[in-house]
């Protein structure tokens, strides 16, 4: 990212600037902050989306990715506790071990995710897209899932 821009979130609405270094003045709180590589890479948006991207084992916590294309990106080990991912492509995307605890997946796709290990516990699971490709924690309760 270029020093000086205008840093946009993934709905498109200016958020902040980039200030070198990883660092951002936030718009919201006019206060800096710094942020590790793989957080700039999810925080904002990225004119190819984050399409393959490797997130694997970033605190993501509470970040909000809702219309993010993550389409086969590689989240294993990621944080994404209370994240919104509402409406995001996770098709074929690698979340082994992430942690989703109160994560927002309302009308994100699933389908063929691996979800092995994944941390559901309190997610939003009501109208995501899944098939059966989509891999499942071991003994996970299919019974929460609703279209």
């Amino acid at each position: 990212m270029k020093k000086g821009k205008l840093l946009l979130n993934w709905q498109k609405e200016p958020v902040g600037v980039h200030l070198g270094n990883n660092n951002v003045f936030w718009l919201k709180d006019q206060k800096t902050y710094s942020y590790s590589n793989q957080q700039m890479l999810a925080l904002f948006y990225q004119e190819n989306g984050l399409q393959g991207a490797n997130l694997s084992y970033a605190n993501l916590y509470g970040v909000d990715l809702t219309g993010a294309n993550l389409y086969g990106a590689d989240l294993t080990g990621a944080n994404l506790y209370d994240a919104s991912l509402t409406g995001a492509n996770l098709r074929g995307a690698n979340l082994r071990g992430a942690v989703l605890s109160y994560a927002n997946l309302y009308g994100a796709v699933l389908s063929g995710a691996n979800l092995e290990g994944a941390d559901l516990r309190y997610a939003n699971l009501h109208g995501f897209h899944h098939d059966e490709n989509t891999i499942w924690p071991v003994g996970f309760d299919k019974s929460r899932l609703s279209s």
